[in-house]
Parts: C-alpha cells; sequence; structure tokens
C-alpha cells in the first residue's frame, strides 16, 4: 500500500476510534454487556462536479481500474444550447482526497444524452452504456468501448422499431470478452419492451431479444449479474394487467433463452421497480428497489433470491417523512450489504442514503446527507474497493447550483 493511504488509512482508523470512544460513552462505558461493535458506515471525503450551467447534473455508474487506483464515473452534465451530454469522469482514487483527472463527454447537441453504467474488461477497455439523441430517431441505446485514456474506439446505437425512446440502462461482461446490454426499446402497439443484447468486444451484435409485457405498456430491463454457469439474470419492471407497474427479474442463459422471470408485486397497485442486481459467493442474489405502499408513497425493497428466482427473504424501509424512499444499488462483500438510493426525512427532504446490513438483513447503519439547498438529493450506483472503503455516486443539490453530480468514498471501521 503506498505511503499515502497508509496516512489515509489511519486517519480514518482514527475518526472511526473516536466515532466508537463516543458511542461507549453514550452505553455508560465498557462492560459485560458490551463486547462487540457492529459494523458501521463512516463518510471520509466526497466531491461534487458542477457542469456549468446551474442545471442537472447526475453521477451514475463507476467502476475501477485493475489496481483500484482509478475510479471512472459516468453520468450527465447540462450543458448550453445541448441540453444533458453525456460524461465520463476519470478520478484518482488512491489519494487522500478524490481528484477528477480528466473527463470526456458524448452524444451532441440534438438533444439529451447520458451514461448510466460502465464496466472494465481484463485488456484495459472501458465499456459504457446510455442512450443518445439522434436525428429523426429520439433516445438510441448507446454502447461504446473506450481507452483507460478516455479515447474513443468505437461505439454503436440501437434504434427500436418505432423510432421512440430507446435507452440502455444494464452492461455486464464476461470473461470471453462479450458484452450484454439491458434496456427498453418502443415497438408498435407494445409500448417499451424490454431488451436485452450480446455483443462481442468489437460492439458486433451477436444476439438480441424484445420481451412484451402482458399489458403492453411499459417494461424495461435494468442491472444485470452473471454467474459461473453461464446464467445472465435481469433486474427490471414489467407493466401486469391487474397489479400495474411491477419489479420483474428475468433468468437467461449466454444465447438469451429465457430459463425463468418472476414478478414481484408491492402491497399497492402502484409503481413497483426493480434495480441494482448482485450475486454472492454461495450463489444467492440480492436485489433492490423500491415498491408502492399504501399511505406511504415508495419504499426501499432489499430481497435475498435464490437462482430460480424464488424469495427467501426481503424488507421494505420507510423513511419518517412518508415520502419518496428508493433503493436505486446494492454492493455485496462477504457478508455485508450496502444499499444506496433516497430517504426521506422531515429536515431536508429527500436525502442521498446509504445503509449497511448484514447478509442476513440485520440492519448495522444508515447515513443520510442533505445538499446546502435541501433539495432533491440521492444515490445511484455503489461499488467496494480496497481497505474497507465504499464508493457511491448520485447528486446532490446545491444552492445557486442546482443538481451537482456527487460521488463520496465511505469507510467501514472494524472496531472489534
Amino acid at each position: 500500500m503506498p505511503d499515502g493511504e497508509h496516512r489515509t488509512r489511519r486517519r480514518y482508523c482514527a475518526a472511526a476510534i473516536v466515532v466508537i470512544c463516543v458511542i461507549v460513552i453514550a452505553a455508560g462505558g465498557w462492560g459485560p454487556n458490551i463486547s462487540y461493535f457492529p459494523p458501521f458506515l463512516v463518510l471520509v471525503d466526497s466531491v461534487s462536479m458542477d457542469g456549468g450551467s446551474d442545471g442537472d447534473d447526475w453521477a451514475l455508474g463507476m467502476a475501477y481500474d485493475s489496481n483500484q487506483s482509478v475510479l471512472y464515473v459516468t453520468g450527465f452534465i447540462s450543458v448550453p444550447g445541448h441540453g444533458n451530454d453525456g460524461i465520463i469522469w476519470k478520478m484518482n482514487s488512491s489519494h487522500e482526497s478524490l481528484v477528477q483527472v480528466g473527463n470526456t463527454t458524448f452524444g451532441g447537441s440534438l438533444g439529451d444524452d447520458a451514461g448510466y453504467i460502465i464496466a472494465l474488461d481484463d485488456y484495459g477497455h472501458l465499456f459504457a452504456t446510455g442512450y443518445v439523441t439522434e436525428s429523426g430517431e429520439g433516445h438510441n441505446i448507446w454502447i461504446a468501448r473506450f481507452g483507460l485514456n478516455l479515447t474513443l474506439e468505437r461505439e454503436v446505437t440501437v434504434d427500436g422499431p418505432s423510432n421512440g425512446t430507446d435507452e440502455g440502462y444494464g452492461l455486464v461482461l464476461d470473461d470471453s470478452g462479450d458484452v450484454y446490454v439491458a434496456g427498453t426499446v418502443t415497438v408498435p402497439d407494445q409500448g417499451y419492451d424490454i431488451y436485452i443484447g450480446k455483443y462481442d468486444s468489437d460492439l458486433n451484435l451477436e444476439r438480441n431479444i424484445t420481451i412484451d409485457g402482458p399489458a403492453s405498456m411499459t417494461d424495461k430491463g435494468r442491472f444485470m449479474v452473471l454467474d459461473g454457469a453461464g446464467n445472465l439474470f435481469v433486474s427490471g419492471s414489467m407493466s401486469q394487467v391487474e397489479t400495474g407497474y411491477d419489479m420483474w427479474l428475468g433468468k437467461f442463459d449466454t444465447d438469451l433463452n429465457l430459463l425463468g422471470q418472476r414478478i414481484i408485486a408491492g402491497p399497492t397497485s402502484g409503481e413497483d421497480k426493480g434495480y441494482g442486481i448482485c450475486l454472492s459467493d454461495d450463489g444467492y442474489l440480492y436485489a433492490t428497489g423500491t415498491v408502492t405502499e399504501s399511505g406511504q408513497s415508495y419504499n426501499s425493497w432489499l430481497a435475498k433470491l435464490d437462482k430460480n428466482l424464488n424469495v427467501l427473504n426481503n424488507l421494505t424501509v420507510n423513511g419518517p417523512a412518508n415520502g419518496d424512499d428508493s433503493a436505486y444499488s446494492i454492493g455485496l462483500h462477504g457478508n455485508e450489504i450496502v444499499q444506496v438510493g433516497t430517504y426521506t426525512e422531515l429536515s431536508g427532504g429527500e436525502n442521498i442514503m446509504a445503509a449497511l446490513y448484514g447478509a442476513d438483513f440485520r440492519f448495522y447503519s444508515r447515513i443520510t446527507i442533505n445538499g446546502s439547498a435541501n433539495g432533491f438529493d440521492t444515490a445511484f450506483g455503489v461499488l467496494y474497493g480496497h481497505y474497507e472503503f465504499v464508493f457511491v455516486s448520485g447528486l446532490i443539490t446545491e444552492t445557486s447550483e442546482g443538481q451537482n453530480a456527487w460521488v463520496g468514498r465511505f469507510y467501514i471501521p472494524r472496531p472489534l
């Protein structure tokens, strides 16, 4: 570990010791019943990025380079005369504070463009998906390959048959270099259909499918994960005739043949959306999203499933203000889960949320972050790193600047 990282970790450990001592004093000192402190989250560093027009700037997906010294973040920034331009930031994450060292924008002047998720392969390539606006076609799914210096090497777009809104939300790479993308395309008389595509490393299409839900309305694929047996799991949402907009999970083989699917409906016939999904070392799926509950608006949702998509355990969380509480991503490391999203509080409104759970869903800690403007603040991405660090991406609303892209670094001390 470089000397700078030694100093950084010692500083975070010292801060954690102070927090622990405060807890001990509040509990009445060391006693026979105080023998274990659960892990908890400490925010140690953050940076907000303003696109320059005081508009909407969001940070969405994240990825590391091979030694985890460089953090890549994608999203969009507001540009006068362009709307929103897609962007990839390159950040040095090995220093004592997060430092932006470069960026590149994509899209054009026709309308809004955005990057949703990025991933790195083992050969020095960065892959991204999102959407760009193209003349006469509206939003098209955008898939691109960059070098680690952010040089664009290859890009393709996907225009659905209706020239409507087509967007890419999820991307995952397999060990052979294939690229899987999930999103939505507009289809005549069917509304939005789930889109899943498989591409080679040069982004040549190998196979794609679309899935129309029973209500032929709005169906979207979002996050993706692959297991070691060649199964592809996709989360999203699908419109049902009886229960409205529900969470959807699909299981596919590597040729995109559907092996199984699961619809999960909340207790109220409203909007239930599936977002983050990950796989544990012992073969279980963990998924997160949002469900609508009567009198409580949106609540964040977390579930454990087997590989046949049977729900084994789940929980929902409602913030104290009964507002929109949503969970967009989860990170899994050993027996710990970090869930990120939005948490509504009586003071500050909708705030960035990062919550730490055990794999058995035991609650450990929650941190919320309110921007200076008391506006809408939320987290979209989460990424575990070396040395007990966790990175979170999202947006924060700041006075006189609007919504700024935000990246925070958290530390999980191990006191006992």
